[in-house]
């Protein structure tokens, strides 16, 4: 048994709830459990699944207790719910929201045929309290006000007289002259058909708009299109949190696209600057991207000690007259006599006079006037040239 707790219009579940399955017929009851709002209110209780819709009413009940109709488990993945609606004749209406009794299951259909009894509407429930008229002992059998008035006329209704009266939301009779009075319908159950739509309102005055908003420091003002007062400004910033956990690391993208070939630079010196001594070097970029030139600033060596205008070089002088002198002169020959000894083929003599080496040129003297000279044997020589008899050599 499921029991639903109602405290006026709200109904909510108060026991653990059962399994619902497709087919199920007077296999599952609800008990309702009221609070004194509800005292002296004809309930009726509603049942749906959000296509079927099925009321029982509080005749049909026994004592709180209601079985869920199986018009309502006929199909399963739907959602049952269940309210009650109240009422009285002084026009008291109370319904309660819906309360969830669960989601209907599949279950087992060995035929697949439908065998249970549908839940009855509301008319036929009504029928089904009320009997039928033509077991009735009176003479009037159309309407059931029509036979019990005849019942309190003539009495013929049974032993006694019965008296009619409508007290606590019901038509109630008494058969021992008003001393006690049973509930014979409530008058909440004698509804008739649907009236006419009534004629539409007047419109109603158009609203006031209040506009919300929220500064960055958090304050939360209003704004209205109807020159009325605005709510008080609320700071709704809440304290700085905590900072939430490093990401995971992003995937790796993809390589980008190979860029065009680029040209080949035609690099070449430009302008070279000498500078100062003691400058900085410098180095700066001109030209076009394809021939660019480089221009240098260089900055000029310091100036260096001053030489002598002449140095005599001697077997006396040394690298303190002037840096390598000795290495200078020691690498030059100097025969101090002309010998036949001497074996460099030309050189100098003690005078500063050249003389070459003993063999080389034959040693002539006045009297080879007008001789040439001739290679005699690998050897220079002088000869006599016969005259030539006026031709020319």
């Amino acid at each position: 048994m499921i029991t639903i707790h109602c405290s006026r219009a709200c109904a909510h579940l108060a026991s653990p709830p059962e399994l619902l399955t497709a087919g199920m017929a007077k296999a599952v009851t609800v008990e309702f459990a009221f609070t004194e709002d509800w005292d002296g209110l004809t309930k009726t209780a509603v049942f749906t699944n959000g296509r079927t819709t099925v009321d029982v009413l509080q005749a049909s009940w026994d004592d709180n207790t209601v079985a869920v109709p199986a018009e309502v488990l006929t199909t399963a993945g739907r959602y049952v719910r269940v309210g009650v609606y109240g009422s009285n004749a002084d026009g008291v209406a109370l319904p309660t929201i819906w309360a969830e009794l669960g989601k209907v299951r599949p279950g087992a259909d060995p035929s697949g045929d439908a065998s249970t009894d549908p839940a009855l509407p509301v008319w036929a429930q009504l029928q089904e309290i009320i009997g039928d008229l033509d077991d009735l002992t009176t003479k009037a059998k159309n309407t059931l006000v029509a036979a019990i008035n005849e019942a309190a006329k003539t009495g013929s209704g049974g032993s006694g007289s019965i008296d009619l009266r409508v007290a606590d939301g019901y038509i109630q009779y008494s058969n021992d002259g008003g001393t006690t009075w049973e509930n014979l319908i409530a008058l909440a159950d004698l509804k008739g058909d649907d009236g006419a739509p009534g004629t539409p309102g007047a419109d109603g005055k158009d609203g006031t708009t209040y506009t919300p908003a929220v500064s960055a420091s958090g304050d939360l003002s209003w704004t209205n299109d109807g020159g009325k007062p605005n709510p008080e400004t609320v700071n709704i910033k809440g304290p700085q949190g905590e900072p939430g956990e490093k990401g995971d690391k992003g995937d790796t993208g993809s390589p980008g696209a190979k860029g065009d070939t680029g040209a080949t630079p035609n690099l070449q010196i430009g302008t070279v600057t000498t500078l100062p001594a003691g400058s900085d070097a410098t180095a700066s970029m001109g030209g076009t991207a394809e021939n660019p030139l480089l221009n240098l600033g260089i900055p000029k060596g310091a100036d260096g000690e001053a030489l002598p205008t002449t140095t005599s070089v001697t077997a006396s002088s040394t690298d303190a007259q002037i840096p390598t002198a000795k290495a200078v002169y020691d690498a030059i020959p100097h025969p101090e006599t002309k010998s036949d000894a001497q074996t460099q083929p030309v050189g100098m003599d003690t005078d500063g006079k050249l003389w070459t080496q003993p063999g080389g040129l034959p040693t002539v003297t006045a009297a080879d006037n007008g001789k040439f000279l001739r290679v005699v044997n690998g050897a220079w020589a002088s000869a006599e040239i016969a005259s030539a008899g006026g031709v020319s050599f």
